[in-house]
């Protein structure tokens, strides 16, 4: 087999923002999450903004603070792009957890996909560049198909947007 011919049969996977939620949380911590969901075939990646993981650094504590006003305002488009913002340190992580597309697809991959929860951190108090974490999974059995993973709060739908 030529080379062109191997990597023509590789599928590439295609990511979907799927919705964002800021929490009004119970817990002070909770209060500042910011949490956004993005699927591919066969999985769910459920990004978490957290403050504590964020404490150890100055800079990016108040970027999310930041963040956190664009969001919770009314301003869409500016949302929108604070969205993208957000996501873009996991682009890579996520290509690399996703699972590889094959060439049969089946509907309970697309019904019961895995749920995979990603973390951002700070790595010292001089950082100036999120550390993007794999902080585990969430087993299919523990979940419905309807299940929302993100937390309680304000939601934003998408707007067909690709990543």
């Amino acid at each position: 087999m030529k080379q062109e011919e191997i990597t023509s049969n590789i599928m590439m996977q295609a990511f979907k923002f799927t919705h964002c939620k800021i929490s009004s949380g119970d817990s002070i911590d909770d209060d500042q999450l910011i949490g956004i969901s993005i699927r591919c075939f066969g999985a769910v990646f459920y990004i978490r903004y957290l403050p504590g993981n964020l404490a150890a650094s100055s800079y990016l504590l108040a970027e999310h603070v930041r963040s956190l006003g664009i969001m919770r305002g009314d301003d869409d488009i500016q949302s929108d792009e604070q969205i993208w913002i957000l996501k873009n340190p996991f682009e890579r992580l996520m290509e690399d957890t996703a699972p590889k597309p094959t060439s049969v697809n089946h509907l309970f991959d697309y019904l019961y996909p895995l749920y995979l929860v990603l973390e951002a951190r700070a790595a010292d108090k001089d950082s100036i560049e999120i550390q993007p974490h794999f902080k585990g999974s969430i087993p299919r059995q523990l979940l419905d198909a309807q299940v929302n993973i993100c937390l309680y709060g304000k939601s934003r739908q998408p707007r067909n947007l690709w990543l």
